[in-house]
């Protein structure tokens, strides 16, 4: 991170954003910290709320669904277990700098309640203020404070605090009209991500008849021994693919069982993907996990992504640029959220049912 703060200082950007979890897993504070430092930049807002996806931060408690973050899944996962409720703890256990509160009740309010709070706090020294929010307006009105009256501040936060700083640079912009992706032919459908979520996601899109689906063993895929078989799979997708949408998905991590890397999982499972797209080239992908997007695209020799609108709340589609599938659509969400029927609807708007 301080390699990429420094790269950016280079481009004298007007406006940083510090994209998190949602789920606050990840090196959050040395993150901020790094950021601030070599940027220079005066104080962190973080709201990782993303009200759309059932993410609500409520006196400093980080809720999924109504549940409390240490409660949930995320505090099982297997490489960064969240067990702590409390967004102000979560990141001050990992930095060097004071961390405060901004409570709902400024946030709802918005301007002169939200500015007098957060005054308060900087004028005690905190340098990285965490706010509640529970509704997408109270994370537009955290974006309009940092733009209008703390321009020197770095936004931190997940798609839902991107969303608001995107609807308030765009009132004052003028909005454009979104495209939208359509297609036809094959889908594939990536999950690298044992979340229930996804789980359900795939199955109602298979019990609609809209796709058929491999579940692959997660050990096998991370067998450093194992590419004889994962080039079989890889084979019998390409065969899947060229008739029908395909998912790809992993077998769930078993309970007091050791469970393979993460990273070794995602490139294993890229392999399988990449050889039924290179095979039967689909006419858009679906990537699930960021792991696992980077691990495909670097598969399939992707160069960037050029980045068009959000589909659907948390999915973005966009095409892709370089290597053997240049110019093909791809979508792409985290794993663990989303509603049931969303890869049901993801479905009937690439291909113009929706």
């Amino acid at each position: 991170m301080t390699q990429a703060a420094r790269a950016l200082k280079s481009f004298q950007p007007s406006l940083i954003y510090k994209k998190i979890d949602s789920c606050l897993r990840g090196n959050l504070g040395p993150e901020i910290d790094a950021l601030l430092e070599e940027l220079g930049l005066e104080q962190a807002f973080v709201a990782p709320a993303f009200p759309a996806q059932g993410r609500l931060t409520i006196h400093d408690e980080h809720l999924i669904h109504g549940i409390p973050l240490g409660k949930t899944e995320i505090a099982k996962d297997p490489i960064n277990p969240v067990k702590c409720s409390l967004v102000s703890e979560v990141i001050a256990a990992q930095t060097c700098h004071d961390v405060g509160v901004v409570d709902i009740e400024a946030t709802a309010k918005g301007s002169k309640e939200l500015e007098q709070a957060v005054s308060s706090l900087l004028k005690k020294g905190t340098k990285i203020i965490v706010f509640d929010a529970c509704e997408q307006e109270h994370l537009e009105n955290i974006a309009r404070l940092s733009l209008d009256r703390y321009p020197g501040s770095l936004l931190v936060g997940s798609a839902g605090l991107a969303l608001g700083l995107a609807e308030v640079v765009t009132q004052r912009q003028g909005k454009k009209q979104a495209t939208s992706p359509s297609t036809q032919g094959s889908l594939l459908f990536v999950g690298g991500s044992a979340s229930a979520r996804l789980a359900d996601q795939h199955e109602a899109l298979v019990a609609q008849n809209q796709a058929s689906q491999m579940i692959l063993d997660a050990e096998m895929l991370a067998d450093p021994k194992a590419r004889e078989q994962r080039r079989k799979w890889g084979d019998e997708a390409a065969v899947s693919l060229a008739q029908t949408n395909l998912v790809l998905r992993i077998t769930p991590p078993e309970e007091n069982k050791s469970k393979p890397s993460s990273e070794a999982v995602a490139q294993g499972l890229a392999q399988v993907a990449a050889a039924a797209a290179l095979t039967s080239s689909p006419a858009g992908m679906f990537l699930s996990g960021g792991d696992t997007a980077q691990a495909v695209f670097e598969q399939l020799e992707v160069q960037a992504v050029e980045l068009h609108a959000e589909v659907l709340p948390g999915l973005v589609w966009g095409t892709i640029m370089g290597g053997p599938q240049n110019g093909g659509l791809v979508v792409t969400k985290a794993g663990a959220f989303g509603e049931d029927d969303d890869l049901v609807k993801l479905h009937g708007l690439l291909c113009g049912q929706a």
